[in-house]
């Protein structure tokens, strides 16, 4: 059963949207606030019915 999974330094989300396909809840962390808005585009666009926009800048 899966669980939730931490994707650091997740970039354009690539990682953490295959995770949410398989059944995991993700949450992707990055420094850059540019590149989590493109992890976020990436997220509605694979899994729209799953995903919940939350992501996280280190800065």
């Amino acid at each position: 059963m899966p669980g939730i999974a931490v994707d650091s330094a997740c970039g354009t989300g690539r990682h953490s949207a295959a995770l949410t396909a398989y059944g995991y809840q993700t949450i992707g962390v990055d420094q850059s606030a540019e590149i989590l808005e493109v992890a976020r585009q990436v997220a509605r666009d694979r899994i729209p019915s799953r995903t919940a926009g939350t992501t996280a800048s280190t800065r």
